[in-house]
């Protein structure tokens, strides 16, 4: 009897011990995920702050060094992305979970929808200015068939008068 006992209490023990693993995988695996997305914003915002604070270096033919760097706009969004993250830190850290909590979400998403205005904004001029290009190159190329044509026919009637 007394080896039967030890057989379930070690059947208990290994039990108890498997469920407390898994509760604790379950535990790791949840704060991996509570902390993943503010993470991953905080590395985009710094990789963003350093492509905007960084400018970049292009050889020419000429072999000069054209420093090209990003609109401050970039930077902005890099600084909206880490403060973002922090805010969001703050939240699950619990410091903010007030009312001053929700003040900053409401001028973050303020914020947000500005700069989504402006980078609205910036492409929608790209793309106008693009549109503008492609339309007087092709009034350009209109023009030169039309003076060819009118080389063509001038030469055409010159020789035929002759």
């Amino acid at each position: 009897m007394e080896k039967n006992c030890s057989f379930v209490c070690e059947v208990y023990h290994l039990k108890l011990f498997k469920h407390e693993f898994f509760d604790s995988v379950d535990e790791i695996k949840y704060q991996i995920g509570r902390f993943l997305w503010p993470t991953i914003f905080m590395i985009v915002g710094i990789i963003f702050c350093y492509i905007a604070l960084v400018p970049e270096q292009l050889v020419l033919n000429n072999g000069e060094i054209l420093h090209n760097q990003q609109s401050p706009f970039f930077l902005y969004g890099a600084i909206f992305f880490m403060l973002g993250s922090v805010i969001w830190y703050l939240y699950l850290f619990g410091i903010i979970r007030t009312m001053a909590g929700w003040v900053v979400l409401s001028l973050m998403c303020v914020f947000s929808a500005y700069l989504l205005y402006l980078d609205y904004a910036i492409i929608d001029e790209d793309v106008k200015y693009k549109a503008r290009y492609e339309t007087i190159d092709k009034d350009i190329i209109a023009r030169m068939f039309d003076i060819k044509a009118a080389v063509v026919t001038k030469r055409f009637s010159i020789n035929t008068t002759q």
